[in-house]
């Protein structure tokens, strides 16, 4: 094999390879931006989670006033009955 062949063959191989070196990088980088797609939907989905979950604390204060109220909603309404009854005797109940 004369020299300049040994130069044709290695100019081939280099061009051979670098091929595909470039077809190997770029699926990485297209991997790489599915997961990039796929953590960032992780990632919205997380914060709407948590943005969910702190609002829980609050919720079990808003159930026991409910339930306070709840306890008190037959003496309210009699009260009230009370006080229609007195400024506007003629009107019916509620």
């Amino acid at each position: 094999m004369s020299d300049n062949s040994l130069w044709a063959v290695s100019i081939l191989i280099l061009f051979v390879v670098s091929g595909i070196v470039a077809l190997l990088l770029l699926s990485i980088i297209r991997v790489a931006r599915e997961i990039d797609h796929v953590a960032a939907g992780i990632w919205t989905t997380g914060q709407r989670v948590a943005n969910n979950t702190v609002h829980i604390p609050t919720l079990y204060k808003v159930g026991a006033s409910v339930e306070s109220i709840g306890g008190r909603a037959p003496q309210i309404l009699a009260s009230a009955k009370r006080i229609r009854a007195i400024v506007d005797p003629e009107q019916r109940a509620f």
